[in-house]
Parts: structure tokens; sequence; C-alpha cells
């Protein structure tokens, strides 16, 4: 008879916890939104560069870097020179 009991506490719990999970997420992916708007990408081209010239062991310039703000999400990378 106790388990009878138990068993709506049990889904309560549940419940919040769904609840609490899902909250995380939203709140994560407007992090993501936000970092995606206010971050300008083109200010780490002289960090990319550099770490490019050093993997290919090549001078590498790189133009323009920027975000592709979309559904589905892209890098785009203008004026990309290997000598």
């Amino acid at each position: 008879m106790s388990e009878f009991k138990t068993m709506p506490r049990l889904i309560g719990v549940a419940k919040i916890a769904l609840a609490l999970v899902a909250g995380l997420m939203v709140l994560l992916l407007l992090a993501l939104a936000c970092a995606v708007l206010v971050i300008e990408p083109d200010t780490y081209r002289p960090v990319v560069q550099r770490q490019l010239s050093a993997a290919l062991g090549r001078e590498v310039t790189i133009g323009r870097l920027e975000f592709g703000r979309s559904l589905y999400p892209t890098v785009a990378i203008t004026g990309l020179q290997v000598a």
C-alpha cells in the first residue's frame, strides 16, 4: 500500500527535474544565440592566420572572417592566400 503513496511523489520529482533540464537547455541556447550575435569573428583573424601558418609551415593571409547567421551557421573565409 505504501508504494501507491510514493508514486505521485516520484512523478512530481520527475516533472520538476524535467522542467529544470528544459530550462537549462533554453538558457544554453539563448546564451549561444547571444554569443553569435555579439562576437565579431574578424577580431580572431590574426589568431587564425597564425595558427594556420604554423600548421601548414607556410604564410597564410585571410582577407575577412565572417559568421553566417542562419538556421545552418557557417564560417566564411574570404581572401584566403597561402604563400
